[in-house]
């Protein structure tokens, strides 16, 4: 893929969402909850977040389709798509636990290409790019690290 992604961009557009989703947590109201289904809730913030993030990568990246949670877009047949979750952990986030993040990822023909993730409270920030043109050896110690730990809370 000859498109370059500037990281740093949308590593900034990123960080203002995650900004506005730490700003929102701190007097969000429960009662400003919907649910899709009985365990799966949404709210404004999910919904502006998205917006926010999807305007940024459209700049970005013009010619991109998107894979969007809370819209429902999903334009995966494209070459090149953004898929964003503006606010993985919802159920948390709802809650006023502060375990929530913002993952953002560009595929390019259905594969990972580059993509970036936030977790606001506290403020971590990570981004990436597919590690298919790094040598070997690093990928084998990349795969060799010990999984991180994946902690979910259900109502």
């Amino acid at each position: 893929m000859d498109t370059v992604i500037a990281l740093p961009a949308l590593f900034q557009a990123i960080h203002k969402v995650g900004a506005y989703l730490r700003e929102e947590f701190h007097h969000f109201s429960r009662s400003a909850a919907e649910y899709k289904t009985a365990r799966d809730p949404v709210s404004y913030v999910d919904r502006t977040a998205e917006a926010r993030l999807q305007e940024a990568c459209a700049r970005l990246l013009p010619e991109a389709g998107f894979v969007l949670e809370e819209s429902g877009q999903n334009d995966r047949e494209r070459e090149l798509v953004w898929v964003i979750d503006p606010l993985d952990g919802t159920k948390n986030f709802v809650h006023g636990l502060p375990l929530f993040g913002i993952s953002v990822a560009l595929l390019h023909r259905g594969k990972p290409h580059s993509g970036g993730w936030c977790m606001p409270c506290p403020s971590t920030r990570l981004s990436g790019r597919c590690m298919a043109k790094v040598p070997s050896s690093v990928r084998s110690a990349c795969k060799s690290a010990p999984p991180p730990t994946r902690t979910s809370f259900w109502w």
